[in-house]
């Protein structure tokens, strides 16, 4: 709980509250392995609960157990469960503000990796989502959970390059406790496998194609994804999209379509 004024008692001037990174709550918190470490932290701890937006309730709860150490210090345990309750807060708040992020990797590099610089990853991540995080706010959410870029020569220039295995992001995008989307998993269609689909869908993003979409559906087999579980999610969203871009549509089934259409990014990757 921070006890700071939003305004100067003596000038008025509204008081800037620190910004505190995921990352550096992270590495804060992980310091933390005593009763006597805890307290030493606890105007840290109550300025990062502000900022992770906890309840009344949390924060003082929080607050009654932290201050208990003064009179009987904490167990080891007890400091982890405190340490553990504010980092799944933390946890979540990363979830949150990186959605958008965590859905392109999931969908897009999951099953590949990483292999590009960072320049080309940022083009894609924000061709594929109407939030515009700048990249700044994405290298900051890549590094929170351990994906950093690295600088890499290439011909007679240098720029930041991501080189991270499928097995790694996978391992990174778990400490999120967001699992893995079921539209990359059960996907029937044999003949054209979905990951085909998705690097067709960027190499036209980095070739310059403003206009490209990707659908992506749990159930359907190769030519006969209209006979199928999801064809009428397929039929409704081309006629959406035809609609979207002034081409001879449907007018009743694209106006089902649309709302899939907007509801990204559950299914549908949209430029």
């Amino acid at each position: 709980m921070s006890n700071t004024p939003d305004r100067c008692p003596t000038c008025n001037r509204k008081n800037l509250k620190r910004v505190y990174t995921i990352t550096g709550i992270f590495q804060h918190l992980g310091k933390i392995h005593s009763s006597n470490d805890l307290l030493g932290a606890k105007k840290y701890i109550y300025s990062v609960l502000d900022q992770l937006g906890a309840t009344d309730e949390q924060k003082e709860s929080i607050s009654q157990r932290i201050e208990s150490g003064i009179h009987i210090p904490h167990s080891r345990d007890d400091v982890y469960d405190i340490v553990n309750e504010i980092l799944a807060l933390a946890r979540t708040d990363l979830v949150k503000k990186g959605a958008s992020l965590w859905y392109f990797i999931r969908v897009i590099y999951l099953e590949t990796g990483i292999d590009e610089s960072f320049a080309d990853f940022y083009k894609e991540f924000i061709a594929s989502t109407d939030e515009k995080l700048s990249t700044q706010s994405v290298s900051r959410l890549l590094k929170a959970i351990g994906i950093k870029a690295k600088t890499k020569k290439i011909g007679n220039s240098s720029c930041m390059y991501f080189k991270i295995s499928s097995g790694e992001l996978r391992e990174k995008i778990n400490t999120l406790g967001i699992g893995q989307p079921s539209n990359t998993s059960d996907i029937e269609d044999n003949v054209v496998p979905c990951s085909s689909s998705i690097n067709v869908y960027k190499k036209l993003i980095k070739s310059g194609h403003p206009q490209v979409s990707l659908l992506i559906l749990d159930h359907g087999q190769h030519a006969k994804i209209l006979s199928g579980k999801d064809g009428y999610k397929y039929q409704a969203v081309v006629h959406a999209f035809y609609k979207k871009h002034n081409l001879p549509y449907d007018a009743s089934i694209a106006e089902i379509g649309e709302s899939f259409l907007n509801a990204a990014p559950i299914s549908f990757i949209k430029k």
